[in-house]
């Protein structure tokens, strides 16, 4: 489906104007679209926490999901917050970086609070970073790089589904095409609780069936094995 676009069969806004009894009178576009992007907000919590060994990007997006960024002589922190096209970056897949000799490797993720990596906290060595941790905003490396590498660190990464304006007509969501729905009742349900109308039960009920569908959907996506349907044989006697 697509956000409000000429033609009524294949439109979030018609859709949630049927379920609703309301035109843009009475449910404006700025408030779908600010209900459907809060629904967007959880699908994208829902793809992060159950997507498998596919990760999920939003298809909207021009950049891929990675961003390269500079090794600073003296510099243990970088900031990560946010990719090329301003979307928030929310988990980090891996990191490689370039050595002295411009030979990639793998940074590994370890975590300061632990006992064991105390040093990240509170050293001052210099050398190639080999491992990081990513706080708030902020990547720390183990150690300050003793060397400048221009685009010498590359970042793999999940970010934020891509929002709606109220002026969108025919961009779609960044979810699973079968699961656009999810959207429409999300922000039928918002409408009908803020009115205290019975049916917000129902819609309730679908967005929680969505949610589980979406799940159980991300689960089963892999890069080594597709998931079939298989028949069942029947012996008949």
């Amino acid at each position: 489906m697509r956000f409000n676009p000429t033609t009524d069969y294949d439109s979030i806004v018609k859709n949630i104007q049927d379920l609703t009894d309301t035109n843009v009178s009475k449910y404006t576009l700025k408030q779908i679209a600010r209900s459907v992007n809060n629904y967007l907000n959880r699908a994208s919590h829902l793809l992060l926490e159950f997507s498998d060994n596919k990760n999920y990007d939003d298809p909207n997006f021009t950049y891929l999901p990675q961003g390269t960024y500079n090794i600073v002589n003296g510099e243990r922190n970088i900031t990560i917050f946010k990719d090329e096209e301003g979307k928030q970056i929310q988990k980090i897949r891996k990191v490689i970086a370039k050595d002295p000799s411009g030979q990639w490797y793998e940074i590994v993720p370890v975590d300061l609070q632990d006992r064991g990596e105390q040093e990240i906290a509170y050293g001052d060595q210099t050398g190639t970073p080999y491992s990081y941790d990513w706080v708030g905003t902020t990547m720390i490396f183990d150690v300050s790089p003793n060397y400048d590498m221009t685009d010498g660190l590359k970042v793999f990464y999940e970010r934020s589904l891509d929002y709606f304006t109220e002026a969108d007509t025919t961009k779609e969501p960044g979810l699973p095409e079968h699961f656009h729905d999810y959207l429409v009742y999300g922000a039928s349900y918002d409408y009908c609780t803020r009115k205290g109308l019975q049916r917000k039960g129902d819609y309730r009920n679908m967005v929680e069936k969505i949610e589980q569908n979406l799940k159980s959907f991300m689960g089963n996506q892999s890069l080594e094995k597709n998931t079939r349907i298989r028949p069942i044989r029947v012996n008949v006697k």
